[in-house]
């Protein structure tokens, strides 16, 4: 029995929630490509593994979150479909940038981040995989949209990358993630945090996966969000609130 698209679109709420589809062929190209690294709490991991069984269509979702950190959605994601009458569901975890790609929802700008075209850089992704056919998927991939034109003509992420880290070539963008780390980690830029200031101020670190504590709990801070924040892709218009989104 099918399961309809329309359907599972409408438990997000538009105004938070942006819904594409990927098919089985297109889960299989998803993880097929490299990640940064694995830091899911649940699901199923389709990602860099030659063996792949059961796989499955997929819904992609992109919830609008501009804070840095801050994974929630994934819980609030399985919240609403737990609520629901679907069965046979599973979060899955693969290459969500190319999931992205893949179903239309946005673009890969020159910093390497999935510029969403409905919630800019201010977003995350995640995937849900059905063992049910899903009918009915969208066909208007978005790809034309006028909101975004690719960066063409617009070097203005690099120029601004305190880090020097975001490089581009010909037709060819690369982020050099070693020194978009070490600043995070430990830069001393008079305006933009870096874990290393937050350990100054008596913040924990929480393990691997780069949290902090503070007073007992998970502190929302706030990390360098310099190169989504420029003008011609940003509602920051290149002054990002780091002091407001530390008060979150």
């Amino acid at each position: 029995m099918g399961v309809i698209f329309s359907h599972i679109e409408n438990l997000f709420p538009k105004s938070e929630w942006d819904v594409g589809y990927i098919s089985a062929t297109q889960l299989k190209i998803c993880a097929s490509l490299p990640i940064k690294s694995k830091a899911h709490l649940f699901g199923q991991d389709f990602t860099n593994s030659v063996h792949f069984s059961n796989l499955r269509n997929c819904i992609v979702l992109i919830r609008n979150n501009a804070i840095p950190g801050d994974y929630n959605f994934y819980e609030e994601a399985v919240a609403i479909m737990r609520k629901s009458d679907f069965k046979k569901w599973q979060m899955i975890y693969t290459n969500f940038k190319e999931a992205a790609l893949q179903a239309g929802l946005g673009v890969r700008a020159k910093n390497s981040l999935i510029y969403s075209y409905r919630f800019g850089f201010d977003s995350k992704i995640c995937v849900i995989g059905f063992d049910n056919e899903i009918t009915d998927p969208p066909t208007d991939k978005k790809v034309n949209k006028k909101l975004w034109d690719t960066c063409t003509g617009c070097n203005d992420c690099m120029i601004n990358c305190p880090a020097k880290a975001i490089h581009h070539e010909g037709d060819n963008s690369w982020l050099d993630g070693a020194a978009c780390d070490d600043f995070i980690g430990a830069g001393d830029h008079p305006r933009i945090p870096s874990l290393k200031k937050y350990q100054e101020k008596g913040y924990t670190p929480m393990g691997s996966f780069g949290g902090l504590y503070k007073d007992g709990k998970i502190a929302p801070v706030s990390f360098c969000r310099e190169c989504t924040s420029q003008p011609r892709c940003s509602k920051w218009n290149g002054k990002y609130p780091y002091p407001d989104m530390e008060k979150i």
